[in-house]
């Protein structure tokens, strides 16, 4: 899994160093924003329609395809 970050602080950190192994070094200090992704077909909120498209129960919209392989930024994995 590759490490997350946000683009404005990686930004923030290169405007503050004043040259490219600086800038480098500060980039990977920074934390990482690790997260879960959770697929559609594992999502308490993901459930198929009568066709088998999955969707979002939260969203209200088509969020995945036939497989459940979606996933979306308001995911909770299913505890049944």
């Amino acid at each position: 899994m590759s490490d997350l970050i946000s683009r404005q602080t990686a930004i923030d950190q290169l405007h503050q160093s004043y040259n490219l192994l600086d800038a480098e070094r500060r980039i990977e200090d920074l934390p990482s924003a690790q997260s879960e992704i959770i697929r559609c077909k594992d999502c308490e909120y993901g459930d198929q329609d009568e066709v088998g498209r999955w969707f979002c129960t939260s969203l209200g919209c088509q969020i995945g395809d036939d497989d459940g392989s979606g996933f979306c930024a308001d995911a909770e994995r299913r505890t049944e």
